[in-house]
């Protein structure tokens, strides 16, 4: 079984215990550093349709890649979903991580929690290249007959579906909510980042192996739903809140 998720843009570079020297892809990794290497900050800036400041410093980030600081992909990475999975109180769980999750990330490949990593900024939706083909083939031979929960954004998660040949279970959190007399299901995106990290956390815990264990999380309110649920889909919903 394995567990996917997406990467964030945010970094806090910190190193864990026995990190590995390097990632799974080192070559094809390097194969981009390249290629982003010769993009000028215009060119960033295009496509990217950002700031000065941000391309300037995605520019940099590039030019200065092989003698940046680096750490684990897993204690390194800071958005809500990482600062909500708590990676300091996973310490004796940090084995089960290392076997289960793996980090989808466009400049990486697919990451796992130890691999050695640098700041980036790289998604699999860019358009100076197709991503999805460039690791099309990595991700179809990875995840060969393996049995995926999906904690990832659409991004990286629904996106590499047609690349897999078991249908992953994809995790949903939803609000019911009343609306004109009617009541909806509404997804949040705030809120179902951080569940999925403090699912993540209750999975290392729990030691889940088993994708059915699933249906006892519990978090913020929101729980497991027969109702809306499917065998390629858990949906966890909040009870009635009124708008």
């Amino acid at each position: 079984m394995k567990i996917i998720i997406s990467p964030a843009k945010t970094f806090k570079i910190r190193k864990l215990q026995n990190m590995n020297n390097k990632c799974l892809f080192e070559d094809k990794k390097n194969e981009l550093v390249s290629i982003m290497k010769t993009k000028s900050e215009e060119a960033l800036k295009m496509m990217w349709k950002c700031s000065d400041k941000i391309a300037n410093e995605s520019y940099n980030l590039y030019q200065k890649f092989d003698s940046s600081a680096k750490g684990s992909a897993i204690a390194s990475f800071y958005g809500i979903q990482y600062q909500y999975m708590d990676i300091d109180s996973l310490v004796e769980e940090i084995d089960y991580l290392e076997k289960h999750l793996r980090i989808l990330s466009g400049l990486y490949g697919i990451l796992r929690p130890l691999d050695q990593i640098a700041r980036y900024r790289l998604d699999f939706e860019d358009k100076f290249i197709n991503m999805y083909d460039f690791w099309e083939d990595e991700i179809r031979n990875y995840f060969k007959g393996e049995k995926i929960i999906d904690l990832a954004s659409k991004e990286y998660g629904q996106n590499i579906y047609k690349y897999l040949d078991i249908m992953p279970l994809k995790i949903e959190f939803k609000e019911e909510i009343s609306k004109d007399g009617c009541i909806k299901l509404k997804t949040k995106a705030t809120s179902s980042k951080i569940l999925r990290g403090r699912m993540l956390n209750y999975m290392a815990k729990n030691n889940i192996v088993e994708i059915n264990e699933l249906k006892n999380f519990s978090c913020d309110e929101y729980s497991f739903s027969d109702e809306f649920s499917d065998e390629n889909k858990f949906v966890f919903v909040k009870s009635l809140v009124s708008e």
